[in-house]
């Protein structure tokens, strides 16, 4: 009862879905089923213009016959006349056939009823729209009367009608029910089997020999489907994939009675199960041939799962390698034939992906690393075989072709495959050997295939990472500089090692040296993307991989021997240049010499960088920047640009590294040290390769090299106040009112210049910079010097002097720096620009004359002590003077904002003489306070009465006009 009410419950579950999926199928037919009546109904109007017409021609025919005269409407589509009826020269036809007449119209009637024929046939096989059929015809209409059918005329044929699109309804009912279902067969017989064992009603010899069956009634129903009539189309519905469908579902019904037969009941041991777990991947890739990509995939996912499926606890590496290269050599082949692509795409996956459990069961050393070593040498030689030739072919001839990306792509992984097996084996003499065949490989495609020329670098790469991951380690003590482990495992004299590893690195070296100039010179100027390649793969590993070596054996010590490499490599790569720039075409510059000059100036860079020691390294790198603008100059090759804005940026990130060039050798003298070379050297060189390269554009680099000239400028100015104020110290955690008066000049000199060079060059970037530089000022001078380092909040001394002392680098150099500033930002600025500029000198100029009467009563510490009447007096008399100052600068430089300025100073000054000074001031102090306001005030009223406004006078008395306007050079300006 339990069976038949779970049957039951399965019914109840399916009738929903088979009557949603019976609902679309309906649909989809009764679709099917309009089209094919619509089509029968355009093959009855067609064979009906044709009855027409030969009823037509039955009725000429028995004219000829008669001789009976033609219907008045009918001569225009008479025939033409024959022979024996042509007109005479006078225009009167010749009354009566000739003799042979008769023979002409027999023979010409048994070609028009051959030609109807003709057309019966055609009509009675061909649809409507298909070629063959008249535009009239399969229109539904009849031939006109006066177009006469002759044997041998083609009839013109009625464009083909577009596939309308596949809609919702049309993909439900033909595709997704035919998965679905597929995935549900498949599925069923698994649920059936787990059922079966729940219930227990066969034995495992039965429930295997059931699956067993299941799975081969699918693919003979899969391969029946496909011989007979349902795996044809139907009223233009594709449904060939249904035996395909049947087909993957039998697979996997196959994949699972074999594992089952093995894990579950151990029936079958783990080498039979081996074998006909991958008998059926490949039974599947083999089908795939006839039913689809799909069902290679499939075979293709069974094939690699299975060593995974059958484990025993001692494998049998030899025995899973052949298996392995025998799946993914059946694989890339029917990928081939077939030209799936994304088949040999997840074949080459799982190949790639089953070299790392390889590697996990090795140890170190192990011998069985011969059969890695041996499976990446079997998928190296696939794929470069079927992947690369078979597909490309050789060529000899050198030229450019678009680039195969899915076979560097596959390159690309078996090197990597290649360069875990060095590892692995520590770089032995098998490893070598594979990574020789690697190389070698790489160059052979790339020279032969013109598709895959990228080979070359993928080589030259695999070089340099296999040299770079040879464990050679800088000795640091005497025994191990006399004794280290050699590749094979073994102690032995660490000179031998490192003559072993110059070996391998130098004769990899020389060999893409040579090969890469030769392809290079091959290629220019025919192939010039080919030669450029060839000429990347000639220049960047010799120079890494002089780098690399020179880490491995020297450290970071500087070495005179890599640094002449390192120069002779340069002098090598210039040559390789002048060699191609006398094959190159005039008009089009070439790929691989622009790689060589920039070869040539890394190749510089790296021996500078290798010979020299810190500060002077930093100074030699900078130095390639302008040297690049130089040769840019000389000939404008584009990659030049984003070089030499990469140079910058690798000097800007040595310098941030260590932003005391020298570590602590810096020394304590003041501006002439390490700072002014690190930071000024590059400041400027960087300044001139923005000028050069401005010359001919201006892009993304050329603005990069302005901001890191800004940049290096900035830091060599803050560097070097940090380094005076601090004794030698860049990093001391204090700081004073001095240094930050002192940045804060700098920032407002650095912005008055940036800002005029902006303008003379146009440059986004220095304005940019201006702008940036005048709100640091700004910030730093208000935040710092007013309120954070004001000498009355910190309490700080400002030193002994009477007059040099910190408030004049603190407060009084900084205002003058911001008036400068703001008289220069008055051409090309905005106004409130120059006025905040202006303002900020103000406050500074204020700051500093009141912090200097406070000194004069209070010594170096001002933050302390009593105030006297004499010195409030002393404010008020200094600010009067300021005030007055101001004025009289503002009349010089006829600035109205400076008069503006003094006038609000005059205000504050009356305000504190008649709020502060009258009532905390007395005696003689307080006399002498007004006294000097009342002077003061009076003064200033006569100067604008005389030089501004002056009264104004009669005729004959001269000076200004009657109506009181200023004289001549005398009005106030803006």
């Amino acid at each position: 009862m339990d069976g038949l009410f779970a049957i039951g419950i399965l019914l109840l579950i399916a009738l929903p879905v088979m009557a949603f999926a019976g609902f679309f199928i309906a649909l989809g037919a009764r679709r099917g089923v309009t089209e094919t009546r619509d089509q029968t109904h355009r093959i009855e109007q067609a064979l009906n213009a044709v009855a027409r017409r030969v009823d037509e021609l039955d009725r000429r025919l028995g004219r000829l016959e008669t001789g009976a005269p033609r219907p008045a409407g009918e001569a225009a589509a008479a025939p033409a006349p024959l022979p024996s009826e042509a007109p005479t020269p006078t225009g009167e036809a010749v009354p009566g056939p000739a003799p042979d007449a008769e023979a002409e119209r027999r023979r010409r009637a048994a070609a028009l009823f051959e030609a109807a024929d003709r057309t019966r046939k055609t009509r009675e096989t061909a649809p409507a729209g298909e070629p063959g059929e008249p535009a009239e015809a399969a229109s539904g209409g009849a031939p006109g009367p006066d177009l006469p059918l002759v044997a041998g005329t083609v009839p013109p044929v009625a464009p083909r009608p577009a596939a309308p699109g596949r809609g919702l309804e049309e993909t439900l009912g033909t595709r997704w029910t035919v998965w679905i279902g597929g995935l549900a067969l498949a599925l069923g017989g698994i649920f059936m089997v787990k059922y079966s064992i729940e219930q227990g009603y066969f034995g495992p010899a039965a429930r295997i020999a059931m699956a067993g069956l299941f799975a081969a009634a699918l693919l003979a129903a899969g391969e029946y489907l496909r011989r007979h009539e349902l795996a044809r189309p139907i009223g233009g519905l594709d449904v060939a994939y249904i035996p395909g469908i049947l087909t993957a579902a039998g697979t996997v019904a196959a994949f699972a009675t074999v594992y089952g037969a093995h894990a579950l009941y151990g029936f079958v041991g783990a080498g039979p199960a081996f074998l006909l777990l991958g008998a059926v991947g490949l039974g599947a890739m083999a089908l795939a041939l006839l039913h689809g990509p799909w069902l290679a995939v499939l075979g293709v996912l069974g094939g690699y799962a299975t060593p995974a499926l059958v484990s025993s606890e001692a494998p049998n590496l030899p025995a899973l390698v052949l298996y392995l290269l025998v799946v993914t050599a059946s694989a890339f082949g029917i990928a081939r034939l077939k030209l799936w692509r994304w088949v040999a795409a997840v074949a080459l996956a799982f190949a790639v992906l089953w070299g790392l459990p390889i590697l996990d069961t090795l140890g170190r050393p192990d011998p069985r690393t011969l059969w890695y070593i041996g499976y990446v040498a079997g998928l190296l030689a696939l794929v470069a075989g079927v992947l690369v030739v078979s597909i490309h072919g050789l060529s000899p001839v050198v030229e450019d072709k678009a680039t195969d990306r899915f076979a560097i792509l596959a390159l690309s992984l078996v090197a990597l495959l290649a360069l875990f097996g060095q590892w692995q084996d520590e770089h032995g003499l098998s490893s070598r050997l594979l990574a020789g065949a690697t190389v070698l490989t790489g160059f052979g495609l790339a020279w032969r295939v013109n598709g895959v020329a990228p080979a070359v670098l993928v080589s030259g790469l695999f070089a340099l990472a296999s040299v770079l991951g040879w464990q050679v380690h800088v000795a640091p003590t005497l025994w191990e500089d006399t004794f280290a482990r050699g590749a094979d495992g073994l102690v032995a004299l660490r000179p031998r090692i490192i003559a072993d590893f110059l070996a391998v690195a130098i004769t990899a070296g020389l060999l893409h040296l040579a090969i890469g100039f030769l392809g290079a010179l091959r290629g220019t100027p025919e192939a010039d993307r080919n030669a450029g390649w060839f000429a990347l793969a000639g220049t960047l590993p010799p120079v890494l991989g002089l780098v690399v070596v020179w880490l491995r054996v020297e450290g970071w010590e500087p070495s005179f021997a890599y640094a002449t490499a390192g120069l002779a490599l340069s002098a090598v790569f210039a040559a390789a240049a002048g060699r191609l720039v006398r094959v190159e075409r005039p008009d089009h510059p070439s790929r691989a010499v622009a790689v060589y000059v920039v070869g040539s100036v890394a190749a510089l860079g790296a021996g500078l960088a290798i010979g020299l020691d810190r500060g002077a390294l930093t100074i030699a790198l900078a130095l390639i920047v302008p040297a690049l603008a130089w040769v840019h100059r000389a000939r404008p090759i584009p990659t030049l640009r984003p070089l030499a804005a990469l140079v910058g940026l690798a000097v800007l990130a040595r310098v941030l590294w260590d932003p005391r060039i020298v570590g602590d050798d810096l020394g304590t003298t003041p501006v002439f040290n390490w700072l002014l070379y690190g930071y000024g050297i590059p400041a400027a060189g960087f300044a001139f390769a923005a000028w050069t390269f401005r010359r001919s554009g201006d892009d993304v680099w050329q603005r990069a090299l302005e901001a890191l000239a800004v940049i290096f400028a900035g830091l060599l100015a803050l560097f070097e106040i940090r380094h005076a104020v601090n004794a030698g110290d860049v990093f001391a955690p204090s700081t004073s009112v001095e240094e930050v008066g002192l940045v804060a000049t700098v920032g407002f000199l650095m912005s008055a210049g940036l800002g005029r060079l902006a303008g003379r060059l146009n440059s986004v970037v220095y304005d940019t910079a201006s702008m940036t530089l005048t709100a640091v000022g700004g910030v730093v001078a208000v935040v710092g010097l007013l309120l954070a380092q004001n000498p009355l909040v910190t309490g700080d001394s400002i030193g002994e002097g009477v007059f040099f002392n910190g408030l004049l680098l603190g407060y009084l150099l900084p205002a003058a720096a911001a008036g400068l500033a703001a008289r220069l930002a008055r051409i090309g600025r905005p106004r409130w620009y120059a006025g905040l500029l202006a303002g900020i000198a103000l406050l500074l100029g204020f700051a500093w004359v009141t912090l200097m009467v406070r000194r004069a009563y209070h010594g170096p510490v001002l933050a302390y002590g009593p105030e006297p009447d004499a010195e409030l007096w002393a404010y008020s008399a200094v600010w009067l003077a300021y005030g007055v100052a101001m004025l009289v600068a503002g009349l010089v430089l006829r600035s109205q904002p400076a008069r503006l300025a003094s006038a609000g100073i005059i205000v504050l000054t009356v305000l504190k003489v008649f709020l502060i000074d009258m009532s905390a001031i007395t005696g003689f102090w307080r006399a002498l306070s007004f006294i000097a306001l009342g002077l003061v005030l009076v003064g200033i009223g006569m100067l604008y009465q005389r030089l501004l406004f002056p009264p104004a006078r009669g005729p004959g008395q001269g000076g200004a006009a009657a109506d009181g306007g200023p004289e001549p050079g005398g009005g106030p300006e803006g």
